[in-house]
């Protein structure tokens, strides 16, 4: 149906005004209780959410495995608590209790480096050479964010290029294996950054929107009970449509008319899209009539998404050092609640070193990767974490190296009981010798910054890196490419392996974590669309080829022998799933902080005495300056977008 042909069946046939929410996360959760709650009176406004999936909060999942618990697939951080409506309605529904607030933040236990090919962590000089590589990298991100108000184009990865290119030489010039363990950490941290960024490369990171994060006071802690409890407590009272996949957006100055999958429809006198901005970059051509106006094309197109994956990893002890693990692994996991998810799958590795039990059995590991991008949604600013979307950001912040926490670090001397009394967290930080990446003296070789924008390159054109070559990049196009250890692609981005972590969600607010089975969560992500493919090549490998590939990772690292070859990994899918196609959004090299505020304003029409009245309005994590990337920026947003309905329509 043309956009001014709304059917007079189904116009509206009282003066109710009728709104519809497209999306059931958070953003379209908070502008649907907030229309409700302070409109004048419940009878002016009749307020509908079309969801897609079968479950709230979008991006945010949780999920029950069979023994170990639950975990998070999604979203896992509250960042910073006073301001926050994230914890605010966490209290509200019982689900914390309030003593998060005398927390320092998440305790990381003990922290080492492992390199590849040795047997042992660093210590020694060594532990200082990367102390001094880690707190460089951290200050030269800082110096980014100052020198983006002199220059607004400066990227994150353009300044690391230039801070490398002065700090090389001096590497260099260190003795012994110093200089190489000095840019084996400046390279770890640059997986790092895109890990809690969420880009591709640095390169593709516009300084001065990283530097536009606000943060809220008080400590980054995980949602006790789990994201998807809140986003379950939110919903309660909400008119839901679950399995709705809007087609088309017909506005006009009569109204709206959305056509769904199912080829019913909904008209309505406004809707609020919260539609991420990953199936906007995909589908707005289709989704909208009459088509989007050029400057909000151009700004969907310019800010950038990325792809932030969790593959938790079973490691399964055995007796029998020649047990091949041949029996089968558990049946889907995704029964319960519908997510991208793939079910686990086993594979048996032997592993060159002895097989023994893992250091700490009673803890749960947690392997992160940053191939190509960034996995947890964070900020750094020296050692204090900008987390946003994080799942590893306070392991990030730490001065790590000889296992005793150091200081920077979150401290555990104020944390809670409830900390105190969790399962110990070892984090083991890989770095990765590679003669592609680093020269022998352990100096990077000369790169240039990409002139392109993020959302035009090619598998084939990866962006440059603040310590690599674009020359030596893998341009295999299937995905599937291995270096020469076997080791896929994709693998030799994994930069943590933790036991331990927040995305191990406790039963309630006041319960003591359970001891669960020893499980590992890895994150391997990609820039989406049309960048980097690593996690997509992740994505598109069975669970036995991924589980393979970690396990081949992990033994290029005789430090950590103590591992059991039998693994079993669940993963997310958020870049190939069609209703996110993407976890999280930035501000591109490209793009600005304008483009931000150009996404979120409105679709207007002409009304009643010269006024005018928003008919589709535009929420969701993308559209917030401040706090783009979040799950506390996406719920502000939709209430944002709520108001300016009820002022529209004075209700």
């Amino acid at each position: 149906m043309a956009a001014g042909q709304l059917s007079a069946a189904n116009q509206p046939l009282t003066p109710r005004k009728k709104i519809a929410v497209i999306g059931a996360g958070f953003g379209g959760l908070g502008a649907a209780k907030l229309l409700k709650a302070e409109a004048r009176h419940a009878w002016d406004i009749d307020v509908t959410v079309l969801e897609s999936g079968q479950r709230v909060g979008g991006r945010a999942c949780t999920l029950q495995l069979p023994d170990t618990g639950r975990v998070e697939l999604g979203a896992t951080w509250l960042h910073g608590l006073k301001g926050n409506p994230m914890y605010e309605l966490a209290l509200q529904y019982g689900l914390m209790n309030g003593s998060e607030r005398k927390q320092a933040g998440a305790s990381w236990g003990s922290s080492f480096y492992v390199r590849e090919g040795h047997a042992q962590p660093l210590s020694g000089a060594q532990i200082a050479a990367a102390r001094e590589a880690a707190k460089s990298f951290s200050a030269s991100v800082e110096e980014s964010f100052e020198l983006a108000t002199s220059n607004p184009r400066l990227t994150v990865g353009g300044h690391l290029q230039e801070k490398w290119r002065q700090i090389a030489s001096r590497a260099g010039e260190m003795p012994g294996e110093d200089g190489q363990v000095f840019a084996e950490v400046w390279w770890w941290r640059e997986l790092m950054q895109r890990l809690m960024d969420g880009c591709a490369t640095t390169d593709h990171m516009l300084a001065a929107g990283l530097a536009a994060y606000e943060e809220l006071p008080g400590p980054n802690v995980p949602v006790t009970s789990g994201y998807q409890a809140l986003a379950m407590k939110l919903s309660e009272g909400v008119d839901i449509r679950y399995g709705c996949t809007v087609q088309k957006i017909a506005w006009n100055a009569d109204g709206v008319e959305i056509l769904c999958a199912d080829r019913t429809t909904v008209c309505c006198d406004a809707v609020i899209s919260t539609i991420p901005l990953g199936v906007l970059k995909a589908n707005h051509e289709q989704l909208f009539e009459p088509q989007l106006p050029l400057h909000k094309i151009a700004a969907i197109q310019a800010l950038g998404v990325g792809i932030v994956d969790k593959i938790f990893i079973h490691f399964e002890p055995t007796s029998d050092p020649q047990d091949a693990g041949s029996a089968a692994g558990p049946a889907s996991l995704g029964q319960s609640i519908r997510s991208p998810v793939s079910s686990f799958a086993k594979v048996s590795e032997h592993m060159s070193a002895p097989q023994e039990a893992p250091a700490h059995p009673d803890s749960q590991p947690c392997m992160t990767s940053s191939k190509g991008s960034g996995s947890s949604k964070a900020r750094t600013r020296g050692d204090a974490a900008r987390s946003q979307h994080a799942t590893a950001a306070p392991a990030a912040a730490a001065e790590v190296g000889s296992g005793r926490q150091q200081e920077g670090e979150p401290a555990a001397a104020a944390a809670s009981q409830e900390q105190r009394s969790s399962p110990p967290v070892v984090s083991y930080h890989l770095l990765w010798r590679d003669s592609n990446l680093y020269a022998q003296d352990g100096a990077a070789r000369a790169v240039d910054t990409p002139t392109s924008s993020p959302q035009n390159h090619t598998h084939q054109e990866r962006a440059t890196d603040s310590s690599r070559s674009q020359t030596e990049v893998s341009n295999d196009p299937g995905g599937e490419a291995k270096n020469a250890s076997g080791i896929p692609s994709w693998a030799k981005g994994l930069c943590n392996l933790r036991f331990g972590g927040s995305e191990f969600v406790r039963e309630a607010a006041t319960a003591t974590p359970s001891v669960a089975l020893d499980a590992a969560s890895a994150h391997s992500q990609a820039e989406a669309p049309g960048s980097d493919l690593d996690a997509l090549d992740m994505e598109a490998a069975s669970d036995a080829e991924v589980a393979q590939g970690i396990s081949q990772a992990i033994r290029a690292f005789p430090a950590l022998h103590r591992i059991p070859r039998r693994v079993r990994v669940l993963r997310s899918r958020w870049g190939s799933d069609p209703l996110s196609q993407g976890s999280y959004s930035y501000v591109a090299a490209g793009a600005s902080l304008e483009d931000v505020a150009r996404l979120a304003q409105p679709l207007i029409v002409d009304g009643p005495a010269g006024s005018t009245v928003p008919r589709v309005c535009f929420a969701g994590e993308a559209t917030h300056v401040k706090f783009i990337g979040t799950t506390h920026g996406a719920y502000m947003s939709g209430q944002r977008e709520a108001r300016r309905l009820l002022k529209a329509f004075d209700l």
